[in-house]
């Protein structure tokens, strides 16, 4: 998005540390205009940690934040800060709205998912959502006419020459963070099931492993995280993605699979699933659900229903300006 967004405003990246990354970048726009990249915070959302140590990560990444913040401010005077969702929890909306009061800043909150709603929210200039479901989730902890919905952003990953011996021939795929909440004890129970029936085909999992105890002595396939070009491949390959999350805003796999013509399949409660790809939706997060799936995956069609348009870069991009413009007129 970043590169679509520079066309229309002067923009500061602000980012996670990244190994093998300058912590200063300055990159170019689709237009010929600049940003900068700032990687200066402190990893905390992109490392899996537990513990004591999980929160002393979250304490100096918050810290960290805050003190670019101001300097954001006071070195570059910029005016209009963009976060992400994640930022409003544990007390760090109350640290931001007192910072936004003293050095006169305008705050927008960038929600993706539904683990983010309270009256905190008020504390924001303008919340923006990225589904439907989310909306719904916040609508009673928003002052009215402050919230908008913006599609998230999605294009399609350039072609490019991947590494595919780790992917078997014949393969179900879940893409995502291995956890509960995302429904892998389901899908790992249902497919102890499809292989108790003799079942052939191999589940893989690609993502960030949280639960641990999910995978532990299990016949499926788990290969961490992997860069989006090779995921997006392996979506495109598989012969059914799998996705029965517990709770969604609406998840950008699911936006791949569309863009992949794959097959896929995705929990209930996401409101644009089940208005256009109903067939893909589950009717509920059970092992019987999936099970049936797994069995008789091509009953399952891919997706032809929804409108990838909205998600374009370059219109999220214009959404956003426009936002960002009424914020900053008196």
């Amino acid at each position: 998005l970043a590169p679509q967004l520079a066309e229309f405003v002067s923009l500061f990246l602000v980012t996670e540390r990244a190994a093998g990354y300058e912590r200063v970048e300055r990159c170019q726009g689709n237009c010929g205009q600049h940003f900068i990249v700032l990687r200066t915070v402190p990893c905390y959302s992109s490392v899996e940690v537990n513990g004591f140590d999980k929160a002393l990560l979250l304490a100096f990444n918050r810290f960290i934040l805050l003190l670019v913040v101001i300097e954001m401010r006071v070195r570059y005077g910029v005016k209009l800060f963009h976060f992400h969702g994640q930022y409003a929890r544990f007390g760090v909306a109350y640290l931001l709205a007192v910072l936004a009061r003293i050095m006169q800043l305008r705050m927008l909150l960038d929600i993706r998912d539904k683990g983010v709603r309270g009256r905190k929210l008020r504390l924001f200039d303008t919340v923006i959502g990225a589904s439907r479901s989310v909306a719904d989730n916040v609508q009673a902890d928003i002052v009215p006419g402050k919230f908008s919905l913006v599609a998230i952003p999605h294009a399609a990953p350039s072609v490019q020459a991947i590494d595919t011996t780790e992917m078997p021939e014949h393969f179900f795929l879940f893409v995502g963070t291995v956890r509960q909440l995302k429904g892998v004890d389901t899908l790992i129970e249902a497919y102890r099931r499809y292989r108790a029936e003799d079942g052939t085909i191999s589940l893989l999992l690609i993502g960030p492993i949280v639960d641990e105890n999910l995978v532990r002595d299990s016949e499926v396939q788990t290969l961490g995280s992997r860069d989006p070009a090779f995921a997006y491949e392996a979506i495109r390959r598989c012969k059914l993605l799998l996705l029965p999350s517990r709770s969604e805003g609406l998840p950008h796999v699911c936006l791949e699979a569309i863009e992949a013509g794959a097959r896929f399949v995705v929990g209930p409660g996401i409101p644009e699933m089940e208005q256009f790809c109903p067939h893909n939706v589950l009717p509920d997060v059970t092992p019987e659900a999936v099970l049936e799936c797994l069995n008789n995956p091509e009953n399952i069609p891919p997706a032809k229903g929804y409108d990838l348009a909205q998600h374009r870069p370059h219109e999220v991009a214009k959404a956003l300006f426009e936002i960002y413009r009424k914020m900053l007129t008196p």
